[in-house]
């Protein structure tokens, strides 16, 4: 990848980012009732001038192009600001929620990997036969499985089966490094199997394709053993559409995790983005949406470098 791409790349991303601040600034703000309105709730205790003293506190008086500018100005300065509803620093905030999302996208996408690719060479191998036609029934119910029914039935299993299993909370990997993997067994595994039915059909594909190219032919008549054919040359090549999608799933589940999250009582990310907006908390929501957007961005020029390590004749320039 050379270092003209990567300017290029990153300077397109810049209206990419501005586009959806704007978009996400106005959308909350369209949502009916503000954070005055359920500060007061029902209760009309406060008098006309204590509310407007209230919208002129929070910065909500002014209009929403002037509000957008101020907020951007201080993005930039590196401060995403106050939270309206707790008083802290929303950057405190987010750095304490990270690492709770990035531990579970990470087991996630894990679980999704050792389950979905080598079921997907499975079923390439044994191409329509009883057991790639199996498999493909099991990656279409992956597929057609809302998350929240997968981890229902996984809470409802464990809880009856399992009592002394650790289901809901959150513990820290330093504090207590296996209780730590036993909160996050059922969340990674409930959103590692639905990622995992879409790498299977990828890989299934792309093995499929592989393996009827000349060079594996080739390779066979060499005289090579079938796993090294297979493993070796046939996989290898078709790794890039794989990464593909790997790597968009991994950016889904930094903002995709909101149901899970809540369902197991994690203190993520996608947890505080939903109290956020049940707030109307919008500074928190604002800095949130961008970091995902953010992360998104470096995922995808991440996964055009890993493409020049996998096949050096692409080149990106």
């Amino acid at each position: 990848m050379s270092f003209s791409y990567l300017v290029r790349r990153l300077l397109l991303s810049i209206p990419t980012i501005l586009i959806v601040t704007v978009i996400v600034f106005v959308l909350v703000r369209l949502v009916p009732g503000d954070v005055v309105d359920l500060i007061i709730g029902t209760q009309k205790f406060l008098s006309e001038e204590q509310i407007l003293k209230m919208y002129e506190d929070f910065g909500l008086d002014k209009p929403i192009f002037v509000q957008y500018f101020i907020w951007m100005k201080s993005m930039l300065s590196g401060n995403l600001g106050i939270s309206l509803r707790t008083g802290e620093d929303v950057a405190t905030m987010l750095l304490q929620r990270l690492p709770v999302t990035l531990e579970l996208a990470f087991l996630s996408i894990f679980v999704s990997i050792i389950i979905g690719i080598p079921l997907g060479i499975i079923s390439a191998r044994k191409k329509n036969t009883f057991v790639d036609n199996l498999i493909k029934v099991v990656g279409l119910v992956g597929l057609s499985s809302p998350a929240f029914w997968i981890g229902t039935i996984f809470i409802v299993i464990f809880s009856f089966y399992f009592e002394s299993f650790t289901i809901f909370g959150y513990v820290a990997f330093f504090e207590n490094p296996m209780k730590n993997l036993q909160v996050f067994l059922l969340p990674s595994f409930t959103l590692g199997l639905m990622i995992a039915a879409q790498i299977l059909r990828i890989t299934r594909t792309s093995m499929i394709e592989s393996l009827s190219m000349d060079y594996v032919k080739v390779a066979y008549s060499k005289g090579l053993g079938k796993n090294k054919v297979i493993y070796k040359h046939a996989f290898r090549n078709a790794l890039s559409p794989i990464i593909t999608v790997t790597g968009i799933q991994l950016g889904y589940l930094f903002g995709g995790s909101i149901v899970i999250e809540n369902m197991f009582a994690l203190p993520g990310l996608g947890r505080l983005l939903l109290q956020s907006v049940n707030q109307r908390d919008y500074p928190v929501i604002q800095a949130i949406i961008l970091f995902i957007v953010i992360v998104i961005i470096i995922l995808n020029l991440l996964i055009d470098f890993i493409y020049t390590i996998i096949d050096p004749r692409i080149t990106l320039g």
